[in-house]
């Protein structure tokens, strides 16, 4: 879901100490890849479906763009950004959608 998903990404863009459009974009760029592993598996198993036997750059537009602005509200947000089981996360949802 986006709001776990933009809590993993915002968290590891967090660890970068990049200024605050940095750490946005860097959060945007992981929920982008985290949909390249997601598309394929969803087609598969019908959760959706697209017009084209690809996937759109629409698509990865707007998980870019609409991540973009989640992830602004999250780092402005007032609460620690520190979770010690971001990474890992990431990484099994990784897996999860790209292991058969």
């Amino acid at each position: 879901n986006w709001l776990t998903l933009v809590c993993i990404t915002g968290t590891i863009a967090h660890l970068s100490r990049r200024p605050l459009y940095q750490k946005i974009i860097l959060g945007a760029l992981l929920m982008v890849i985290m949909d390249f592993f997601i598309e394929p598996v969803a087609i598969r198993h019908d959760f959706w479906a697209w017009n084209h036997p690809y996937v759109p750059l629409q698509n990865y537009l707007g998980w870019f763009f609409t991540s973009v602005l989640l992830l602004y509200f999250f780092f402005r947000a007032d609460f620690s950004k520190v979770n010690k089981i971001a990474i890992p996360l990431y990484i099994i949802q990784i897996l999860f959608f790209y292991c058969p």
